[in-house]
C-alpha cells in the first residue's frame, strides 16, 4: 500500500533477475489502493505488467492495512512450488535463487527459508504447557485403555518440544526478517499467514515459527548478501495505514506473545487452515 518509492528503487532490479531464471521464478506484486498515490503506482505498474516473469494484481478491497491479509493475497496468487515473501524494500538475489533452486527436490519440499541478515540461531526447548501435557496424557492413557499389547503401560511420554529461531540485528533498520519462504502445500496447510495477530509486528516470525514446529519440516538460512540489502524506510510509515494507536514496539510484543502461546498449545494451522487475504484483479 502506498509503497512506490520502494518500488521505483527494487522492482526493475528484481524484475532483471527473474528475467535470467526464465520459467523458473516469477513475481506475483499486488497493489492495495485506496487513494491517489495508489492510483499513480497503479498506472505506472500497468506498464510494466508484460514484462517476463511479472505478474500484477491490484485490489480496492483492503484500505485499512494489516500485513497478515496484504501477504495472505499475494501468497494466493502464486502459482509456484515455493513461495517467498519479498516485501517491496527488498532485493532478489541470486544467491539467494540459486541457493534455493539447487536444493534437492525432497530437501526443498520440507524446508521453510529465512534469509535474514542478522544473528540467526535456532533453539529448541521443552513444551511448558499445561494443556498441551494434559492432552498427551489423556490420548496415552487412552492408548494404553485400548491396546492389548504387553508393555504398552511402560511406555515412556516423549517431552514435547517447542522450536523456535532467535534473530537480532545491531542494525538500526533490518528489513530481511519478512524474507522468509516454503513450500506452496506448506503454506495452505498452515493456513498462511495468521490474520487474527495485530495489523503489524510478528506477522513474519509467527510464520516462521509455526511451519518449524511442523514434524520433518527444517530451516535453511541464506542470509542476504550485503549489496542486496533494503531500501530503507521506517516504522512510521509503515504503521501510518493501519489506523492504530498503539506503537510498533507494543505491537510487537503484542504479536510474540500470542506466538508462543500458539507454539505452546501446538496450534499450529491458522485462518482454520485457509489463507485469506482480500479478492483481486489482475492487469492484463
Amino acid at each position: 500500500m502506498n509503497r512506490g518509492e520502494q518500488l521505483k528503487k527494487t522492482l526493475e532490479y528484481n524484475l532483471e533477475i527473474i528475467r535470467e531464471y526464465s520459467g523458473q521464478v516469477e513475481l506475483c506484486l499486488v497493489n492495495f489502493i485506496k487513494d491517489a498515490e495508489g492510483e499513480a503506482i497503479h498506472n505506472w505498474l500497468k506498464r510494466l505488467a508484460g514484462r517476463e516473469g511479472f505478474r500484477y494484481f491490484f485490489s480496492r478491497n483492503l484500505t485499512v492495512w494489516h500485513a497478515s491479509v496484504a501477504k495472505n493475497t499475494a501468497h494466493m496468487q502464486g502459482a509456484g512450488c515455493f513461495l517467498v515473501n519479498l516485501d517491496c524494500d527488498n532485493y532478489l538475489s541470486r544467491g539467494l535463487v540459486d541457493g534455493l533452486l539447487g536444493l534437492p527436490d525432497d530437501v526443498r519440499d520440507n524446508t521453510v527459508f529465512s534469509g535474514f541478515t542478522g544473528g540467526f540461531r535456532e533453539e529448541i526447548t521443552k513444551h511448558k504447557s499445561k494443556s498441551v501435557r494434559l492432552r498427551q496424557a489423556l490420548a496415552w492413557l487412552l492408548a494404553c485403555l485400548k491396546s492389548r499389547q504387553p508393555g504398552v503401560r511402560g511406555v515412556k511420554r516423549k517431552p514435547v518440544l517447542l522450536r523456535s529461531v532467535r534473530q537480532g540485528s545491531d542494525r538500526h533498520f533490518n528489513g530481511t526478517y519478512g524474507h522468509i519462504g516454503l513450500p506452496a502445500t506448506l503454506f495452505h496447510y498452515l493456513g498462511g499467514y495468521d490474520e487474527s495477530l495485530p495489523p503489524m509486528g510478528g506477522q513474519d516470525k509467527n510464520l516462521l515459527w509455526r511451519a518449524y514446529n511442523i514434524a520433518g519440516v527444517t530451516l535453511t538460512h541464506i542470509p542476504v548478501p550485503q549489496d542486496c540489502i533494503p531500501v530503507e524506510n521506517t516504522k512510521i510509515e509503515s504503521m501510518k495505514h493501519t489506523d492504530l494507536s498503539s506503537g510498533w514496539s507494543q505491537l510487537q510484543l503484542e504479536g510474540t506473545a500470542l506466538t508462543l502461546n500458539a507454539i505452546r498449545d501446538r496450534r499450529l494451522i491458522a485462518n482454520n487452515g485457509c489463507p485469506g487475504g482480500v479478492a483481486v484483479e489482475k492487469c492484463k
